[in-house]
């Protein structure tokens, strides 16, 4: 698997809330490649994913994103 910069920094909660996330963003992707997730950063209420294509999102703790 690739590396994507700032997963190290993470919370072991914060860890878990991204891979839970990220999996169901995929899930309705249907440019997977263009939405891969590049760099991650914990905020106090989410985290911050940027990809590939140059978009960010945040991903919250209820399992939404946006």
């Amino acid at each position: 698997m690739y590396e994507i910069k700032g997963f190290k920094n993470l919370s072991n909660p914060a860890k878990r809330l991204f891979g839970y996330v990220y999996q169901k963003h995929q899930a309705g992707v249907e440019d997977k490649e263009d939405w891969t997730a590049i760099k991650v950063k914990e905020r106090k209420n989410c985290i911050e994913v940027t990809f590939r294509n140059g978009k960010w999102l945040n991903y919250y703790t209820n399992g939404t994103w946006g």
